[in-house]
C-alpha cells in the first residue's frame, strides 16, 4: 500500500490536523508536503489583467431568468 499523500494547498485543515497529530492518530501512513500546491509551484504565464479577459454579460441566472429550464445532472 502507498502512502497518503496530504497537500494542503491553503487550506487551513489539513495544517491544524497535521499540528495536532490527527492524521497520525488515525494511523493514516502519509506524507504532508506543504510544498505541493503552493505558490512556488504555480505557473502565472496563463494569469490576465482584468483588462485582457472577455466580459461576460449574460451566463446561466439571466437563462434561466428567461425561462429556461435549470437541466437536470
Amino acid at each position: 500500500m502507498s502512502k497518503f499523500v496530504i497537500q494542503p494547498h491553503v487550506r487551513l485543515q489539513e495544517w491544524v490536523a497535521e499540528e495536532l497529530g490527527f492524521f497520525k492518530d488515525e494511523g493514516l501512513d502519509y506524507e504532508f508536503q506543504a510544498d505541493g500546491f503552493s505558490a512556488k509551484s504555480l505557473v502565472t504565464s496563463s494569469v490576465q489583467t482584468t483588462d485582457e479577459v472577455p466580459v461576460v454579460e449574460s451566463g446561466a441566472f439571466e437563462d434561466m431568468s428567461r425561462g429556461r429550464a435549470p437541466s437536470a445532472g
